[in-house]
């Protein structure tokens, strides 16, 4: 995978739907990660993450996915799950995985930036917390 500061393709799209304007993401399109916010650096677990998206979107076709992604919440769901999981192993496989950063994921994956998708609570079950 490539990173790259700057915008994906579809930065207007998403952003219409999720309001990402000023924060701190990565967003993979196809085999390249953008990193929307100048200094922010990828950790080792962030790119378990989006590899994870990288090569779900280049099997199925990445317009493909991306079209999905935006329209049906639960695929959504079901990949930033399968995103969030790979996050999770990352810390493990390190040893790094502390109370703390399991529910900083969770937070995150309940979070709006999603579109509130589910509870803290469940998002804790669902990466394995």
């Amino acid at each position: 995978m490539k990173i790259i500061n700057g915008f994906p393709p579809n930065y207007r799209a998403l952003n219409a739907r999720f309001n990402i304007r000023g924060k701190p993401v990565f967003i993979t399109y196809g085999e390249m990660v953008y990193v929307t916010k100048p200094g922010v650096k990828l950790q080792p677990q962030d790119l378990a993450h989006e590899a994870v998206h990288s090569a779900r979107q280049c099997a199925m076709g990445v317009n493909d996915w991306w079209a999905l992604y935006l329209k049906d919440s639960q695929f959504r769901l079901d990949e930033e799950v399968l995103g969030h999981r790979a996050e999770v192993r990352a810390l493990k496989d390190k040893q790094l995985a502390t109370p703390e950063h399991i529910k900083l994921i969770a937070q995150r994956l309940s979070s709006d930036l999603y579109g509130s998708m589910v509870t803290f609570e469940r998002a804790l079950k669902l990466i394995g917390g």
